[in-house]
């Protein structure tokens, strides 16, 4: 660094450095409302680019991680909430309307049980979330499973088994709590 612009920095007072900083925050915060709506855009791209199938008015709202996407379908108006976790290998579809809450994980692969060592051999097993679909914070929804139109999986379930059309289910493992 030349000697003048060190003899410029040195005499900066702390005011003006905060100002300066006040600006550039102002400036930054106008720059990210401009671009909201194109960077959400560009997540979302970025997010779903390797689905089989993505559908309209897609809202993301933090990290979502989508492996396999290429077997993975997904309806319209489907809402993600962050940090949701997706292994599409064996087939993952999500209807219309479904909104997942943050730390879900959707999982359409497994081990087979009977084979010998249980990581050499992978099964694929559909997961079909139907129509109308409401998804709570940290449930787990395991490989094979179908979620029916208009059901609601509680915060923190493990669901194992298919859940029927307009039930609410919860728990480890996720049992019916009542028809909706």
């Amino acid at each position: 660094m030349e000697n003048g612009n060190l003899s410029i920095l040195q005499t900066l007072r702390q005011e003006d450095v905060d100002s300066v900083m006040k600006i550039l925050r102002k400036i930054l915060k106008r720059i990210l409302r401009e671009y909201e709506n194109a960077l959400s855009a560009l997540f979302i791209w970025i997010t779903f680019r390797k689905c089989k199938k993505v559908g309209k008015n897609i809202s993301l709202h933090g990290l979502t991680l989508i492996l396999g996407g290429h077997n993975v379908s997904i309806g319209d108006r489907v809402s993600f909430s962050g940090m949701i976790y997706t292994w599409g290998h064996g087939g993952v579809s999500i209807g219309d309307d479904v909104m997942l809450g943050s730390h879900v994980a959707i999982s359409s692969v497994t081990h087979n049980s009977k084979q010998n060592p249980l990581d050499s051999c992978n099964l694929g097993k559909e997961v079909v979330i139907e129509n109308n679909v409401w998804i709570g914070s940290h449930a787990f929804i395991d490989a094979g499973v179908t979620i029916g139109s208009g059901s609601i999986i509680g915060a923190g379930s493990v669901v194992l088994n298919d859940v029927s059309p307009k039930t609410l289910v919860a728990g480890v493992p996720a049992k019916k709590i009542k028809d909706l």
